[in-house]
């Protein structure tokens, strides 16, 4: 059990690991600062709605401001008397730069953070395969000691079995029996010494219990376990 726990406990180690792996590389990287970290942050602070709410109400705002801008800009071209043709094609073309500088940026910003968040999506990927991989080994290390534990007690049954007088064998049989277990018992007597396993087949004595007998034969039979001849006497003489 303690070599369980020491295994889980390595997962959870390799998996921090790997996550502040992630976390410094992206600051190496200069993909991650401090800004950036309460941006993110702050996307999981709000609901979907709150942030569709926000979002109608940034657009209700940006569109007054728009209109405002537009306003101010006709009050101030008419304050100011006429403006030419070329002052109002420079002004435009200033505008169209800033625009295009702006969305360049944006561009920008977004491809580095595509970039990074695809680094992030790989190195993830590669944690999950080791979890995935560190949790099948510990799956099999604990199948495997399921399976040494069945075994040996398995075998020290057996063993018991053996050791007993036969009558309080076939008592202690006919219990699993009556408890719905009879493929149980024939695979007990299977590994059982033949001549033990005939002494506790010859217990086998009350009409009721022979029909019981004649089934663990059948079942020993079908499994290539050839039952001694005079157990099978024992059995056959009883009926």
């Amino acid at each position: 059990m303690k070599a369980i726990w020491n295994a889980i406990a390595i997962v959870l180690l390799i998996n921090l690991l790997v996550l502040v792996g992630a976390v410094l590389w992206l600051y190496a990287e200069d993909r991650l600062n401090d800004e950036r970290v309460r941006q993110a942050a702050a996307i999981f602070q709000t609901t979907l709605s709150e942030d569709a709410s926000t979002r109608e109400a940034l657009q209700r705002k940006l569109k007054e401001q728009e209109s405002q801008a537009k306003e101010m800009g006709w009050l101030e071209e008419v304050s100011g008397g006429p403006v030419s043709v070329a002052d109002r094609l420079a002004r435009d073309r200033r505008t169209e730069e800033l625009a295009a500088l702006a969305l360049e940026r944006s561009r920008a910003d977004r491809e580095v953070w595509l970039k990074a968040m695809a680094h992030f999506q790989r190195e993830v990927e590669v944690a999950e395969a080791r979890v995935k991989a560190q949790r099948e080994a510990l799956q099999q290390v604990i199948d495997q000691q399921t399976a040494a534990g069945q075994s040996e007690g398995f075998r020290k049954a057996v063993q018991m079995y053996e050791q007993a007088p036969p009558k309080l064998a076939k008592q202690m049989l006919m219990e699993l029996i009556q408890q719905q277990e009879m493929q149980q018992v024939v695979e007990y007597l299977a590994v059982m010494q033949p001549r033990k396993a005939a002494d506790v087949l010859r217990e086998f004595k009350a009409p009721p219990e022979v029909k019981i007998a004649a089934e663990l034969i059948e079942g020993l039979r079908l499994r290539g376990v050839e039952v001694l001849n005079d157990a099978l006497a024992a059995a056959g003489g009883a009926s």
